[in-house]
């Protein structure tokens, strides 16, 4: 028994091996998040309130380098909540940051 190898033939083996490699990488593309998920954060307004509140304890002492990131994460939370008071609040809290007053300015 002879086989016949064409071009069509080899053309046919091709686009076959393609496939399947094509549907395995999908696959593998796909599936790949579901082995490893991302942890999900759940915020909620105690959680935001909690880094507010820790914020303006080191805002007390004077700890600005402290409370600048606790304040923003905290802003994005109340804004993930659509909480336009403390969105407000905190943006406040943040310029008075960013805007010191000095002795001379009192």
């Amino acid at each position: 028994m002879k086989i016949v190898i064409t071009k069509q033939r080899i053309i046919i083996v091709i686009a076959a091996v393609i496939l399947v490699v094509s549907i395995t990488v999908a696959v593998f593309v796909i599936f790949k998040p579901f082995d490893n998920p991302m942890p999900v954060k759940v915020v909620t307004k105690e959680s935001a309130d909690t880094l507010k509140k820790q914020a303006i304890d080191a805002m007390t002492i004077k700890d600005t380098a402290t409370a600048k990131p606790l304040l923003e994460e905290a802003k994005k939370q109340y804004q993930i909540l659509n909480d336009s008071n403390n969105v407000i609040d905190i943006s406040a809290q943040l310029w008075i940051l960013d805007h010191p007053v000095t002795p001379t300015e009192q």
